[in-house]
């Protein structure tokens, strides 16, 4: 009997010590996968931002310009060229087609909401014959989606993108970010 109860002990010995083993093996190989996730994050997100480093300055380049032909201080001055408008566009849809992809939806968002504007704009334009922006609600409208569009691409370069402690808070945009701060004050 005393060989039957040491073997019994030696065998829940062997059994516990391989549970143990095989659970902290693959608390470890859990432990190194997720590590490995976040090291693919990490290049994928680095790759991403050097992509856009490298092509969000041209469209930002352009609309800039274009604001300053249009601006005088913080105010559009409405007599823009309609070419301007037409060659802003060319510019927009072409750098749209090449350079999509490594947009945010949100930034996405208001590149099409931009475009948008600037078409029915440019289709006013043509309808009516004319060659030289005046003052209208509608322009003004499609000038602010444009500035939003400036404030998403720098939101996706971190330019505005702040972190809060509280894991779900994120500020997206440039007016987020004053917003959230207004709320505090």
């Amino acid at each position: 009997m005393t060989e039957i109860t040491a073997s019994a002990i030696t065998l829940v010995g062997i059994m516990i010590s391989v549970g143990v083993t095989l659970y902290v093996g693959s608390r470890q190989i859990g432990a190194e996968l997720q590590k490995l996730r976040v090291e693919f994050q990490q290049v994928y997100a680095t790759r991403l931002l050097d992509k856009r480093l490298e092509t969000y300055p041209e469209i930002g380049y352009m609309i800039s310009g274009f604001f300053k032909k249009a601006k005088k201080g913080d105010e559009f001055i409405l007599n823009v060229p309609v070419k301007e408008l037409i060659k802003l566009k060319k510019f927009i849809d072409k750098w749209d087609s090449r350079n999509y992809i490594f947009m945010s939806a949100y930034a996405s968002t208001q590149l099409g909401e931009f475009r948008d504007h600037l078409s029915k704009i440019l289709d006013e334009c043509k309808e009516k014959s004319i060659t030289s922006l005046k003052p209208s609600e509608y322009f003004l409208t499609a000038m602010k989606s444009g500035e939003n569009l400036e404030f998403a691409l720098k939101s996706d370069l971190g330019i505005y993108e702040v972190d809060f402690a509280h894991i779900t808070k994120r500020i997206k945009a440039y007016e987020d970010i004053v917003k959230e701060f207004s709320n505090h004050s």
